[in-house]
């Protein structure tokens, strides 16, 4: 409909790039794909404890169970790179509190590995496994501390969101206590925000993305979130670094942010400048105590699907694997790094130091393209008869359990015939019909595959 969204939005989030800062080459010339890893304790958990008995019994169990006794992050990395994944995303710390750092914080307002696990570092080794197979490093770290000190704002006790954040509009009881919140925020960003970024920055060398994920906090009224400071401290010691725009995206309009961040949802039409999809692939975005969480996930041609449609509107792809307690992962991780990558050593070509295409304006599946558009890439995917994507699952977890079937591909407004049409996997020539300006492709049942089948066209 050639329509454009210069403001992406899940459930009233500003999510809206500010800075005008390029993108750095090895996000816009890779592949595209980052993998998210929510590690440690889930914040939800807190904020939906109902009681402070119930919350301690949630405190407990995490407790119990987040051991890292088997945890190699080296094991994590290895398959990601050979899979595709060009950086990752490691939640450093989520809305709970729970730091997998050593941090001065945390005799104020944090809490985490100084206290629970005599200090070990679990940022480190996953850093020193990222460089070691050359995947870019990214911090994910949200302000909210569920557990600060405090028994006011922001304590996960204090009254203001009747267990769930989406059922209440928080505004109204609040601006009269704008002052003494403000004050209250202030010592916490001070003692606990501050230090706790600062660290950060300074600990582990280069880092290549800052992923916030913003306050909790009565929203619309008018507080000083300091995001300029936080802005200039972190651009102090990490001038290259690539930054999102959710610092204070529960607050007042995003103060900085070097690209849109869409969550959970993908956009409905093509966002404007340059954009990041994250995405649940398996279950939550946690996953549970190893033995007790045997859940299945997203099958590897979703995965590539949801890819190629973000390289086609010029974004990114963050899909998320939660690693268990014990640091293991998912057996579904390893069979989804496999699939990836054996359909990334023959395809990758497609996805690399490319800008996106037409679709679906002129062309009913993923394109894109590269050498000053000459050259065309087409992702043609498992489809229902209509040529929209057939997701292959069963229910919200359910196995692949696609048949490969005929794929058909249309380009139109095509008026001068290419010069060569090939399968890029295994460079046969595919024939074509041109018609009225239509270019179709039929990639016959007997040798589709039931993942994406990538057609090169070279004008």
């Amino acid at each position: 409909n050639g329509e454009v969204l210069d403001r992406l939005r899940f459930d009233g989030l500003p999510i809206k790039p500010t800075t005008g800062r390029p993108i750095p080459d090895w996000l816009r010339n890779g592949t595209g794909m980052g993998l998210f890893l929510h590690w440690g304790l889930d914040g939800w958990h807190l904020l939906n404890g109902g009681s402070p008995e119930k919350r301690d019994q949630v405190l407990a169990k995490f407790i119990k169970e987040f051991t890292a006794s088997d945890y190699d992050p080296d094991k994590w990395m290895a398959p990601a790179k050979a899979a595709g994944f060009e950086y990752s995303v490691l939640t450093t710390r989520h809305m709970a509190g729970f730091q997998l750092w050593p941090s001065k914080s945390e005799p104020v307002g944090g809490w985490g590995v100084t206290k629970h696990l005599d200090g070990r570092d679990l940022v480190n080794p996953w850093v020193d496994a990222c460089r070691k197979h050359d995947v870019k490093v990214g911090f994910y770290y949200i302000p909210a501390n569920l557990m600060w000190k405090s028994k006011e704002f922001p304590y996960a006790g204090y009254p203001r969101r009747n267990n769930y954040v989406r059922k209440v509009n928080f505004i109204e009881g609040y601006k009269e206590k704008k002052e003494e919140i403000q004050k209250v925020m202030d010592t916490w960003q001070e003692q606990d925000v501050f230090v706790g970024v600062e660290e950060l920055m300074t600990r582990y060398g280069t880092v290549d993305y800052m992923w916030f994920d913003g306050f909790y906090w009565p929203r619309g009224i008018g507080l000083d979130l300091q995001s300029d400071r936080m802005k200039e401290m972190i651009l102090g010691h990490q001038p290259e670094i690539l930054l999102n725009p959710r610092y204070n995206c529960w607050g007042e309009a995003a103060k900085f942010g070097d690209l849109a961040t869409a969550e959970g949802r993908f956009p409905t039409m093509r966002p404007a400048g340059p954009w990041e999809f994250c995405w649940c692939i398996r279950g939550g975005w946690f996953a549970g105590g190893k033995g007790k969480d045997t859940s299945d996930g997203t099958p590897a041609v979703t995965v590539l699907a949801v890819l190629a449609k973000c390289r086609s509107w010029d974004g990114y792809s963050l899909p998320d694997v939660g690693p268990f307690r014990d640091g293991t992962m998912p057996d579904y991780y390893y069979g989804l790094c496999e699939e990836l990558a054996e359909w990334m050593d023959k395809n990758k070509e497609s996805l690399v130091g490319v800008k996106g295409g037409p679709w679906p304006e002129l062309v009913n599946v993923p394109v894109t393209r590269k050498d000053k558009g000459k050259t065309w890439y087409l992702f043609a995917w498992p489809q229902n008869d209509e040529g929209e994507f057939l997701n292959p699952r069963k229910g919200k977890m359910g196995k692949y359990d696609y048949t490969p079937e005929a794929k058909v591909v249309t380009v139109r407004n095509v008026s001068n015939p290419p010069a060569k049409t090939t399968i890029l996997a295994t460079g046969e020539k595919i024939d074509y019909k041109l018609d009225a300006g239509t270019m179709t492709f039929v990639i016959p049942k007997a040798i589709a595959s039931s993942n994406l089948d990538v057609i090169k066209v070279e004008w």
